[in-house]
């Protein structure tokens, strides 16, 4: 008599288990998907062109697109990904970092600062 009544318990648990996420409005987010909501609609789009020039360079190296259409496809989303990086102002762009450069005394070739051995003799600079 217990045998079949806890079989039925376990059988209403697993499929009320399995149907609440379907029934449920408070779905869990995704924390990666939290993040593009903050994301402005340039940057939505920055990352959306990515995505494509990505996906047609993959199709161009398993054979499903021609190298015409490549070629073609690429420059296109290469041209409007370069007219979003344009319209974004100068303070949000990425400023590049200047490396100070020293002279190898050996050969007087410049390498950065920091390095422990030049990159053309070889020599330590240490």
């Amino acid at each position: 008599m217990i045998g079949p009544v806890l079989l039925f318990v376990l059988f209403v648990l697993s499929i009320f288990y399995v149907i609440q996420p379907f029934v449920n409005d408070n779905l869990a987010v995704d924390p990666a998907s939290d993040n593009d909501d903050r994301l402005s609609s340039d940057a939505l789009n920055k990352v959306s062109l990515l995505k494509q020039i990505r996906e047609v360079e993959f199709e161009k190296e398993i054979g499903i697109t021609a190298e015409e259409d490549y070629v073609r496809i690429k420059n296109e989303l290469m041209q409007e990904a370069a007219k979003v990086i344009k319209t974004e102002p100068v303070s949000a762009q990425a400023k590049p970092k200047t490396a100070k450069l020293q002279i190898c005394p050996s050969c007087s070739a410049s390498v950065k600062a920091g390095d422990k051995f030049c990159g053309s003799c070889g020599t330590s600079l240490s």
